[in-house]
C-alpha cells in the first residue's frame, strides 16, 4: 500500500516540471523507527508551547493518547527527513478523519 497525490495527475504536473516521489508506508514506518523519543518530545513540547491543546486519555482503542501524538510527531519528522533526502522542494500531508 502506498500513498500518492490523487488531486493533480502526473500527466498535468510533469510537463510543467513538477515530479512526485511516492512514499510507501513501510518506508515511512522504517524511517519513523530512526526518530528518537527525545526528538518526538521536542515537537510535542513545541506544539504545547504554542497553545496547541490535545484532549487525551489512556484508552488508545477509543481516544487519542499521548503515545499516539508522539508517534505522529515521529511520522512528520521521518517524512521531512525523507523529503530532504530526495531534495524535495515541498511536501504535502493528506490527513483524513474517519
Amino acid at each position: 500500500m502506498g500513498m500518492m497525490n490523487a488531486i493533480i495527475d502526473d500527466s498535468l504536473m510533469n510537463p510543467a516540471g513538477f515530479y512526485k516521489e511516492r512514499l510507501s508506508q513501510s518506508a515511512l514506518y522504517a524511517a519513523m523507527r530512526e526518530v528518537t523519543a527525545k526528538e518526538a518530545q521536542q515537537i510535542r513540547d513545541w506544539l504545547d508551547a504554542r497553545g496547541v491543546r490535545f484532549d487525551t486519555s489512556a484508552d488508545e482503542a477509543a481516544d487519542l493518547t499521548d503515545a499516539q501524538i508522539l508517534d505522529q510527531c515521529r511520522m512528520y519528522i521521518a517524512a521531512l527527513r525523507i523529503a530532504d533526502e530526495f531534495g524535495c522542494d515541498a511536501i504535502a500531508f493528506n490527513i483524513s478523519r474517519a
